[in-house]
């Protein structure tokens, strides 16, 4: 799989919300790469692939080299937190090729015209019934290289709408999913990645879903939580994401869901040399400087109590 290009008009509109300017970005690179090099205890990344983390981070964080510097801290320093999605992160394993059939993820290939990228996760309503925490700890290793994909192809635009569908959860699930993990995942997620969540937008929402919302809502701030829409009916999709993009599980021209989760696995089985090598780099607290604090810590709270996180 891939990203369609960008158009020109697209593209003008990351810069005007941004402020980007592309010499200005290389020298903020430059900045932070320089920084990374002289931390003993962050993961040294060869330049090429570091200057695609740091164009991507920079981009989430509206140029800004110290929130950068933060999240890279804090993206290497999480994975010893989550060893089930870091640690082995073969996609090749039975359990992530076995997930493909449960959980779905994926990117569309195509921005919206507001330059915004969607991201997809729905549920296989004939095998989550059975689901398994393994099964869910699987499908994030799919969701984190998905990441990466983001990262090695420099996804140039203004920030994520994100389709949750909930058909194929079951009441069930309230006991049987790991939720501690999936909080987790959330608030690592979203401090230490350069997301810019626009809307999240439930779909096929079943009666406990907000059940499930209350289990996640101490972790988002009242920003994020403002920014979570039931839609009833697909006609409310299409006001933010043009029809024709979307998947033909919503009345969209492109591929279902269930096809694209196939290819986007696919694509992940790739760039499984990298994937392995990937699975090395986390940070070295027994290096960390004195004066540099691991937020991580923070980031969790006591005995699974979650603190709020900032988001743009």
């Amino acid at each position: 799989m891939s990203f369609a290009p960008i158009t020109e008009a697209q593209k003008k509109r990351v810069i005007e919300d941004i402020n980007y300017d592309e010499a200005q970005m290389k020298n903020k690179i430059q900045q932070v790469k320089e920084w990374v090099r002289k931390q003993p205890h962050l993961p040294q990344l060869p330049d090429e692939i570091l200057e695609k983390y740091l164009f991507l981070f920079l981009l989430g964080t509206k140029m800004s080299t110290e929130r950068t510097k933060y999240k890279v801290d804090v993206f290497y320093a999480m994975r010893h937190q989550i060893p089930e999605i870091y640690f082995h992160r073969d996609p090749t394993q039975k359990d992530v090729r076995d997930s493909v059939d449960q959980v779905r993820f994926f990117p569309l290939s195509e921005l919206t015209p507001d330059a915004i990228r969607v991201l997809i996760l729905s549920y296989n309503p004939d095998k989550t019934r059975k689901v398994t925490t393994k099964n869910i700890k699987a499908s994030y290793k799919r969701i984190s290289a998905i990441n990466d994909f983001r990262f090695q192809c420099g996804d140039f635009c203004r920030g994520e709408y994100f389709i949750f569908d909930g058909a194929g959860l079951f009441a069930s699930h309230l006991t049987e999913l790991p939720w501690l993990f999936m909080q987790k995942i959330t608030a690592l997620g979203q401090e230490a990645l350069p997301l810019r969540v626009k809307a999240a937008f439930l779909v096929n929402a079943p009666p406990f879903l907000d059940t499930i919302l209350n289990i996640f809502k101490p972790i988002l701030t009242e920003k994020m939580k403002n920014r979570i829409q039931f839609v009833h009916n697909y006609d409310e999709l299409y006001k933010y994401i043009p029809q024709r993009i979307l998947p033909s599980d919503y009345g969209g021209d492109g591929p279902s869901n269930e096809e694209s989760s196939r290819a986007w696995q696919k694509t992940v089985e790739s760039m499984r040399d990298f994937l392995i090598e990937d699975s090395k780099r986390m940070t070295d607290e027994s290096k960390r400087p004195s004066g540099s604090t691991n937020d991580c810590g923070q980031i969790f709270g006591i005995h699974g109590t979650f603190n709020k996180l900032n988001i743009d």
